[in-house]
């Protein structure tokens, strides 16, 4: 039995360049390796099992490390009998890569206890027809990925170079063809920090955090509240989200934030601080795999469609999602302000370019995607026979809407009327609970007492009354955050 480390990854840059020949995006995206990583655990069997302890997670093919396994299999010949044993540290649906790296820990676990020999070049091609992400976990250093994502050149002016970090994730994950979805439609939201930020000579910037924010408003005041923390250098969202990380000083200041934000911003935050671009042991499992070569191209497309690479065991930030995207522009204000939310309708193109899917493997059998969503451009074309149905919240969305491409005209819905007289009243509250406190705390300090000095023994009434007063902002806040969120999620579905 061995034990091996599938490290996560955060997306340093990903810049979206323009539409491939085949489908997909063109994409440069800067990533580095977290010491954060779920553990593989393989042993001998009679016969090929997955079992993992997070709850949700698929335990068959749908699984990236089971897949990663089909993969070896064809190109191996033989059937593979190992207990895969997954632990999962990673969450799903952050943006971090969790299960593009148990797919490449994996390839890499296998090749190492069958003896294959299966060079980086055989590697990176089984890794490229899983996933745009996977190839880089076969030797995670501080590289540029750029053609779908698959093709790896390590940055050597930056390889030793490491930063603190602090992860804060909420309790929803986003999917990679979801967030690629929205880039047609997607507007900016007033207020928000889109622009280029530099770190010690690397540039920072996502240009999916235009379509995500535009869906998911809680992700861009979390990046707005990173800025305003003392020692955080830069704020991002990773990949497709929906994690937004800060690279920090000092480990001190990773962990103090990391504090605040549950206190301060949402008490179930999933939070992680730790080192971006640790430095590998010279024993890892990559050390056969250093890449010498300029690049590592794989000789293969990739065979899995968007949709496919979208399991409980962790997303990839695939480039063959959504449509086109222009590069973020100038950097906003960095304080996100409630009422510069509403911002003018995105210019909706009357006939939207179509999704990508690729062809996918005869072995892997997927699901079609749901057209609404991921659909292939064939069966986006008029007239053309749908490849899924969609389900009832699809049809329901494209009733309202008339469509994906169409414009609302006439009185706006009722319940998006009510929907905005919720966020104006949760707002306001907000607003008079800050009133209050800043009345109540300036009338602490006139009389001497200072209600950030921590106090042993029992508190004078006023102070109790302050600490009740933070606690009703901070639940006020939540649902005001709710609100905008839903607000948004249905103008969305409504344009």
């Amino acid at each position: 039995m061995t034990t091996y480390a599938a490290p996560a990854k955060v997306n340093l840059s990903l810049r979206i360049l323009g539409k491939r020949d085949d489908g997909f995006h063109e994409v440069d995206l800067l990533m580095a390796r977290l010491d954060l990583a779920d553990e593989l655990e393989i042993d001998k069997s009679r016969s090929l099992s997955l079992l993992c302890d997070a709850p949700g997670v698929p335990t068959d093919d749908s699984n990236l490390a089971m897949k990663a396994v089909r993969e070896f299999e064809g190109v191996y010949g033989r059937a593979v009998k190992k207990k895969i044993t997954l632990r999962k540290r990673v969450p799903h649906g952050a943006g971090l890569g969790g299960g593009s790296s148990d797919a490449a820990t994996t390839l890499l676990a296998l090749n190492a206890e069958l003896g294959t020999g299966f060079d980086l070049t055989e590697l990176s091609a089984m890794a490229a027809r899983i996933g745009s992400d996977v190839p880089f976990f076969l030797n995670p250093v501080l590289s540029h990925c750029t053609g779908r994502g698959e093709i790896v050149t390590p940055v050597a002016g930056h390889a030793t170079w490491s930063s603190p970090i602090v992860l804060l994730k909420p309790t929803f994950g986003i999917a990679t063809a979801e967030a690629y979805s929205g880039i047609h439609y997607a507007r900016r939201m007033k207020g928000l920090p889109y622009g280029t930020q530099k770190v010690d000579g690397i540039e920072l910037v996502n240009d999916l955090e235009r379509p995500v924010f535009a869906k998911f408003p809680f992700l861009g005041i979390i990046k707005s509240w990173l800025l305003r923390q003392n020692g955080v250098r830069a704020a991002m969202m990773s990949g497709s989200g929906s994690t937004i990380f800060a690279l920090t000083h000092t480990l001190e200041q990773a962990k103090i934030i990391a504090e605040a934000a549950r206190t301060e911003l949402d008490p179930t935050l999933y939070t992680y601080c730790g080192t971006v671009n640790p430095p590998l042991p010279d024993d890892s499992l990559y050390a056969p795999y250093a890449r010498t070569a300029e690049h590592v191209q794989p000789d293969a497309p990739a065979l899995s469609s968007p949709a496919e690479t979208d399991n409980a065991a962790g997303i990839g930030d695939s480039a063959a999602n959504g449509a086109d995207s222009s590069p973020a522009a100038a950097s906003d204000n960095l304080v996100f302000s409630p009422e510069q939310h509403d911002s003018p309708a995105p210019q909706v193109p009357q006939t939207p370019e179509p999704e990508e899917s690729e062809t996918p493997s005869p072995r892997l059998q997927p699901v079609p995607p749901c057209v609404c969503s991921a659909a292939a451009p064939e069966d986006k074309a008029p007239g053309a026979p749908r490849s899924q149905e969609c389900g009832p919240k699809h049809k329901a969305s494209a009733l309202r809407s008339g469509g994906p491409g169409s414009k609302r005209k006439g009185r706006k819905p009722a319940a998006i009327i009510e929907a905005e007289k919720t966020v104006a009243a949760a707002r306001q509250e907000v607003e008079e609970l800050n009133r209050r406190i800043a009345a109540t705390k300036e009338a602490l300090l006139a009389d001497g007492l200072d209600p950030d000095v921590k106090r042993r023994g029992r508190k004078p009434a006023r102070l109790v009354e302050y600490g009740a007063l933070l606690e009703a902002e901070i639940e006020a806040r939540r649902k005001q955050q709710a609100a905008e969120y839903n607000l948004a999620k249905m103008e969305y579905e409504l344009t």
